[in-house]
């Protein structure tokens, strides 16, 4: 399990930045798995978004634009967002950060994990052990009742709490690389290239999740008498001429 999270501190000089998380060491470090995989190009990070990604034996998630309630401000008076990237081979770690991201149970906790007092080398610091008590945020299941095909949708609250429990009572589905993306600027045709398979955005103007392809019809016996029939004829009269 990797973890990485993004903030800044109070003073002008603190910027944003990414520490990894890995045991009792934190170091400063870009989560290079980002652009490698593309994940940032789906998204506005200054905004709330989620993506999750298979890669491997690894569920990767990001979330950005997570702004706790109050929240620090930084030395303009801006508040604070805070963003993560959590790489863990437990899908139900994963699904259980994801349902935690996408109720809104997500920010507080991990704005409770960020210290920003004086540091010579780092813009903040974060407990570990709060770090870790975000996957006992909410509970999920592990059934297999997930609607396997690709699904998309306005980017909105309804939706986004929808996700949530359908994803808090099953098992992700297996067939999907890029499993979910919560985006502002990506358009339908986006992310159905990618073959998402919950996909909400603001450029969706679609109110209910809806299928992206169409399973294949199947055949009837009858279409399939046919095709057999006509296939015949046409042997026979070729062996005839």
């Amino acid at each position: 399990m990797t973890i990485y999270i993004q903030s800044r501190g109070i003073a002008p000089e603190d910027d944003y930045c990414w520490l990894k998380i890995e045991d009792a060491n934190q170091v400063v470090a870009i989560p290079q798995i980002l652009n490698q995989l593309g994940l940032v190009s789906l998204i506005d990070s200054q905004m709330f978004s989620l993506v999750l990604a298979r890669h491997q034996q690894y569920f990767i998630l990001l979330v950005t634009g997570l702004e706790a309630t109050p929240g620090e401000v930084d030395f303009m008076g801006r508040k604070i967002r805070n963003s993560l990237v959590w790489m863990s081979s437990q899908e139900a770690t994963i699904r259980v950060l994801t349902v935690a991201a996408l109720q809104g149970k997500l920010a507080n906790p991990l704005e409770d994990a960020i210290s920003r007092e004086v540091n010579p080398t780092q813009s903040f610091t974060v407990n570990t052990q709060k770090l870790r008590n975000l996957i006992d945020l909410v509970s999920v299941e592990s059934c297999h009742n997930s609607y396997s095909a690709c699904q998309l949708a306005n980017n909105c609250e309804s939706l986004r709490q929808q996700l949530a429990l359908e994803i808090q009572a099953n098992c992700l589905p297996t067939n999907h690389d890029w499993l979910i993306v919560i985006t502002t600027i990506k358009s339908a045709l986006d992310l159905e290239k990618l073959k998402v398979w919950r996909g909400l955005s603001n450029r969706i103007q679609a109110t209910e999740l809806t299928a992206t392809t169409k399973p294949p019809e199947k055949k009837t016996l009858f279409q399939t008498a046919v095709i057999a029939t006509v296939t015949i004829i046409i042997l026979t009269v070729f062996l005839i001429l």
